[in-house]
């Protein structure tokens, strides 16, 4: 994706084909060179490992290693994108990315990778996200190509997270985040690390009312346990896992009131009561229903056959199932052959 757009958009589409071709002749070669490289010289399991410790044991590192969100009143927790980049840097010979793959109408279907070039495993997500961003006002949906990037970059980098994790043996995992949490319990000074963590909070909204409405106590009081907590719900809003609400009860706001009594003192004009609905409303293209029906029967079909093989539809297209049915056809459709083509993978 990167190198396609350093391409001349203003020559003929011959010059063009031509570069695309290069470009891909380039890229190929040099993966093929990384594969050479992985086989000549192959990682020291041990030696890797024994990295993974290492940085396990700096405090800086521990405290970015994992991260919490909330999912059906229960909270996950879990290697955070810092600790997935780590792992993927020592444990060597490996690729990873994403790339959008299909610009649609208000969203883009991507892909995120990873691959083992020593061992040739390979774990690969394609997922739905539209253009839009969640905001405490509400979704906006985004028109910048700037802003689009960045959205498409920031969801990505979850999925790249898991497939680098998915080709890492699990209880080297394990061992790394225990080893980040007893690092948290034996070199942090909570007098001074929970003020800075705090400050960092409020800097994002969450203020210390928030926090110690959460624990029941006083920022002051709070212990070893609450401090990685914090840590952990604070790594999860800063990759934008979750957000402040999933963690923390709105507090008592004087001028939230004052703006809501005002509103109420100050009515708004009534609207004018709307045509009736038999001028209005147009008439329903048959063709169309029957086109959105036929792609809602797919979609249930993949739907269903992606829950029988373990997958979470919302993590696969990257958006709720609601958001994807009141799209049109072209939506459904599109998500559909993405649960289909992570079902045919497993």
């Amino acid at each position: 994706m990167t190198a396609l757009t350093t391409l001349d958009i203003d020559k003929a589409p011959e010059a063009r084909s031509t570069d695309i071709a290069l470009v891909e002749a380039r890229e190929a070669q040099i993966i093929q060179g990384m594969i050479i490289v992985a086989h000549k010289f192959p990682r020291d399991e041990t030696a890797a490992f024994k990295a993974m410790m290492r940085d396990a044991g700096r405090i800086g590192f521990a405290e970015v290693a994992t991260y919490s969100f909330p999912r059906g009143g229960q909270t996950v927790s879990g290697p955070s994108i810092r600790m997935a980049e780590m792992l993927k840097q020592r444990w060597g010979n490996m690729r990873s990315g994403w790339r959008e793959v299909e610009r649609l109408v208000g969203g883009s279907k991507c892909a995120s990778y990873a691959w083992d070039l020593q061992s040739n495993a390979y774990q690969e997500t394609e997922f739905y996200q539209a253009h839009v961003r969640d905001t405490r006002k509400g979704p906006v949906h985004l028109t910048e190509e700037r802003d689009i990037y960045e959205l498409l970059a920031n969801q990505s980098k979850r999925r790249e997270r898991a497939c680098i994790l998915a080709l890492i043996p699990g209880d080297i995992i394990e061992a790394v985040e225990a080893a980040c949490d007893r690092t948290l319990s034996e070199n942090t000074k909570l007098a001074e690390s929970i003020p800075k963590l705090v400050k960092a909070f409020e800097a994002g909204g969450v203020s210390v009312q928030q926090i110690e409405a959460r624990y029941r106590r006083v920022v002051s009081s709070l212990g070893h346990n609450e401090y990685r907590q914090l840590r952990q719900i604070y790594a999860s809003l800063k990759d934008g896992m979750s957000k402040p609400e999933d963690w923390f009860e709105a507090i008592h706001d004087p001028e939230k009131i004052k703006r809501e009594q005002e509103a109420g003192a100050n009515p708004p004009p009534a609207a004018e009561p709307p045509p009736s609905a038999q001028q209005t409303a147009p008439k329903p293209d048959p063709a169309v229903a029957e086109a959105k029906a036929q792609a809602m029967a797919a979609f249930q079909k993949a739907h269903a056959e992606l829950k029988k093989r373990g997958g979470v539809p919302e993590e696969v297209l990257g958006r709720s199932i609601p958001d994807v049915l009141r799209g049109d056809v072209k939506v459904i459709a599109a998500a559909t052959d993405m649960m289909m083509n992570w079902s045919a993978k497993k």
